[in-house]
Formats: C-alpha cells, sequence, structure tokens
C-alpha cells in the first residue's frame, strides 16, 4: 500500500464502539481525520492545533498521550472535559532529527467509553 507523503492522517482506533452505545460515559472524539501538512523542510517545527470532544454524557478524563517519537508532543494541561465540552490540544512536531517520509503515533488513554486506549496517526514527508 502506498502511503501519501504529503498528508497527515488521523485514524481513531475504537475499542468497544458497542459498549457506548449501551452505557453512559465519556466519548473521546476527535476533530477531524485527515489534515494536509504538505511536505515540510527539515528542521521546521510544526505546531498544529488538534480538537477533542467529549461526545458522552459523562466527564471525560485523558490520563495521559504518549508519543511513539521524541519528536512529537502534545500539550494537554487540562485533560478534563465535561459532556458535550470540546478543546484543541497544541501538536508540536520537530522535524530536525528526521528525514523522508514519516509515520509517528500519539496514543491517548482515557475514561471513554468507546475506547479507553486511541490513536492518533502522524504521516509527513520531510524533505532537506
Amino acid at each position: 500500500q502506498e502511503i501519501d507523503p504529503i498528508s497527515l492522517d488521523i485514524v481513531q482506533n475504537v475499542v468497544n464502539a458497542e459498549s457506548a452505545h449501551q452505557e453512559n460515559g465519556a466519548m473521546l472524539l476527535f476533530d477531524k481525520e485527515i489534515i494536509d501538512l504538505g511536505e515540510v523542510k527539515q528542521g521546521t517545527i510544526l505546531s498544529k492545533a488538534i480538537g477533542v470532544q467529549n461526545a458522552g454524557s459523562g466527564d471525560l478524563e485523558i490520563s495521559d498521550i504518549v508519543s511513539n517519537c521524541g519528536c512529537l508532543s502534545v500539550d494537554y494541561r487540562n485533560a478534563k472535559l465535561k459532556p458535550g465540552e470540546k478543546q484543541l490540544l497544541n501538536l508540536i512536531l520537530d522535524t530536525s532529527e528526521i528525514d523522508g517520509i514519516q509515520q509517528k503515533g500519539l496514543h491517548f488513554y482515557s475514561n471513554a467509553v468507546n475506547g479507553t486506549l486511541q490513536q492518533l496517526m502522524i504521516k509527513i514527508k520531510v524533505v532537506q
């Protein structure tokens, strides 16, 4: 399968989707599935806002966001969302030490009934 090098794909892994319809509780949703960043020059530090929402009926608490690369981080100081509340999280990607087509991931751990682990996949092409 060929990867489109100039797109940033966001993929949500929903672990227990059926239980989301059967139980009351928090539901973590991301605002977009695909964000196109284009081609970037190595050494660029990208900052991108990612929207998250609690689409459930209980309080959502994001307990941790873990990156699979030291080059990728997210600022999530206020990780508690009331039902219906939306928040922008600031994603920061430092391309200083990476080159070429890259896939990076962010793992969101929360109390959401639609999956206690959800993942954002970041794809980007870094050129010199």
